[in-house]
């Protein structure tokens, strides 16, 4: 082919590519609240969110199957997961990994959750592909846009899921979640969810989060809960897989106070600029008191007295719960 020719092509293609950079910046100027980037700053962070999905889903970018859908119920099942149990899947998507939970589970054990409406149309059209309504599988629009579970209210499920999720929620959120779901869990359930691991917080200014363990460690025991951080779990790209137990009879930690709405924080953290931390006293490896991080405006970290030998015996309940579950 003439070298003029090829000239021509990269010409062409370098003027298109100008003219839909330009057209991206005249629209993100006229039109604001409908630009996907700037989305995340004029809507609240769930509303932008569930937008940026809705989207996807028109596009097609968000139905293709991934490596990481097939991984989710052999996992499960080699934790207990059997036929007759309820699981619920918080932020069900469009059910690439539901699918195989409602074949595997029996009829009416399957429940999904879903912030996004065209996400769940998609979700719903695609069980009547797959041939699967006779499992009858339930799937709800989070409409409160909350992680309260006020849609389940008297239910309970065996076993919770929560893939992907927490990697695209900023810390409040995440508080409102493990602060609300022991109302919709029994003494036997089983809270599995993943996340970015780093040594601190970091976020990338639009919808992905990176934790430190010790985060998530930090809540569960401000809610009474059992946590242990899996190393197990075969996610292709390294997302670390958390399990979550109860730990005292239910009807006692319902009666703990919760908050009932999470504090709102402003989403324009930088990487360079973490968030404001407050630090507790908890006890280190040795038994010393060290720092932990926690999330600011909970002051129930710092009000809390922790003892070298009451942080014992939480130690020792937390690796027996562990190893029952394991």
């Amino acid at each position: 082919m003439p070298v003029g020719s090829n000239r021509k092509k990269l010409v062409k293609r370098t003027l298109r590519k100008i003219r839909r950079r330009w057209w991206q910046i005249i629209h993100r100027s006229l039109w604001p609240s409908r630009s996907a980037t700037n989305s995340w700053e004029v809507l609240p962070y769930l509303d932008a969110y569930s937008a940026d999905s809705d989207r996807k889903v028109e596009k097609g970018s968000d139905i293709k199957e991934k490596r990481v859908n097939k991984v989710q119920l052999p996992y499960l099942v080699s934790n207990g997961l059997a036929p007759e149990h309820r699981l619920l899947d918080i932020g069900c998507g469009t059910l690439r990994a539901g699918r195989h939970f409602i074949r595997y589970l029996n009829a009416g054990g399957y429940t999904g959750l879903e912030l996004s409406p065209k996400v769940l149309d998609y979700a719903v059209l695609s069980v009547q592909q797959a041939g699967l309504s006779e499992k009858r599988p339930r799937l709800v629009l989070n409409a409160q846009k909350n992680l309260r579970f006020e849609q389940f209210a008297g239910e309970t499920f065996d076993y919770l899921l929560a893939q992907s999720v927490f990697t695209h929620l900023p810390p409040e959120h995440i508080e409102e979640c493990l602060a609300h779901v022991p109302s919709i869990m029994h003494e036997g359930s089983v809270f599995f969810f993943t996340f970015h691991q780093g040594r601190a917080y970091q976020y990338d200014g639009k919808k992905s989060f990176m934790y430190p363990a010790s985060f998530f460690t930090e809540l569960a025991n401000r809610y009474n809960q059992v946590l242990r951080v899996r190393d197990d779990y075969p996610h292709p790209k390294g997302q670390k897989m958390a399990m979550l137990k109860l730990a005292q009879p239910v009807a006692q930690s319902r009666t703990n106070s919760v908050p009932s709405a999470p504090t709102p924080r402003p989403h324009g953290w930088s990487l360079a600029t973490p968030p404001p931390i407050s630090k507790a006293t908890l006890p280190g490896p040795d038994g010393t008191l060290a720092p932990a991080y926690g999330v600011l405006g909970t002051s129930s970290c710092l009000q809390r007295k922790t003892d070298v030998l009451g942080a014992k015996r939480d130690a020792e309940q937390i690796g027996s719960a562990c190893a029952d579950a394991s």
